[in-house]
């Protein structure tokens, strides 16, 4: 029996809903249709969507794997809810569908944070030729009072930097510490005739004792 029937005032009325709601869980108010049972619909396919809003082309389908969604006029999923063949249960991505944030509301007015698949195993945070910043707090306040670590991109250079504001601590170090007999690797090696010690750079080691490093002419 289709719904449409009970939108439509007749003496029967009282009959329908009643019959509906005794056989199916079925009661109306107004414009809304509750149910007091579980709806099943048919698995689909994306060529056959199971669920989806009318006059929309983008819905659901129960794939192998779990609920899998396909935007408007395309018969592929890009977002999925299931398991995959490995066992991992979780929210799944298609290749090329970015995670992204918006500035406002959703949608409003365009996506200006994206997490991307870059290729196997390889996490991307990109946005055309934007220069990008990604951060790791160890305190936040607000914005105003905060300590932080972060790693920025720009033209030319691209920097790991400790921040902080307000509350934040004012003095911060950074530390690149290997592990064992690793070593901290950076530059390239020239080997100089005599020179002249013009000054130094102040660093720490990994005990955290000051050492000077030697600055030649």
């Amino acid at each position: 029996m289709s719904l449409a029937l009970m939108k439509t005032p007749s003496i029967f009325d009282p009959l329908v809903k009643a019959a509906l709601k005794r056989k199916f869980g079925i009661t109306t108010s107004g414009t809304s249709v509750s149910f007091s049972r579980a709806v099943t619909v048919p698995n689909g396919s994306g060529t056959a969507l199971s669920l989806r809003f009318a006059g929309a082309a983008s819905g659901w389908f129960l794939s192998s794997l779990g609920w899998a969604y396909c935007p408007d006029n395309s018969t592929t999923p890009i977002f999925g809810l299931g398991r995959l063949g490995g066992g991992d249960d979780g929210v799944g991505l298609s290749s090329g569908t970015a995670l992204f944030w918006c500035s406002g509301a959703f949608g409003a007015p365009s996506a200006d944070l994206r997490l991307v698949r870059d290729a196997a195993n390889t996490l991307a945070q990109r946005n055309g030729t934007a220069a990008q910043t990604k951060r790791l707090y160890f305190s936040f306040t607000d914005s105003s009072n905060y300590t932080r670590l972060a790693f920025k991109t720009a033209s030319g250079v691209h920097t790991i930097e400790t921040e902080s504001a307000g509350t934040g601590e004012p003095n911060i170090d950074l530390a690149l510490v290997p592990k064992g007999t690793g070593a901290v690797r950076f530059g390239t090696h020239a080997a100089l005739a005599g020179e002249t010690v013009t000054g130094y750079v102040t660093i720490k080691d990994t005990a955290g004792n000051t050492r000077k490093l030697a600055v030649v002419s």
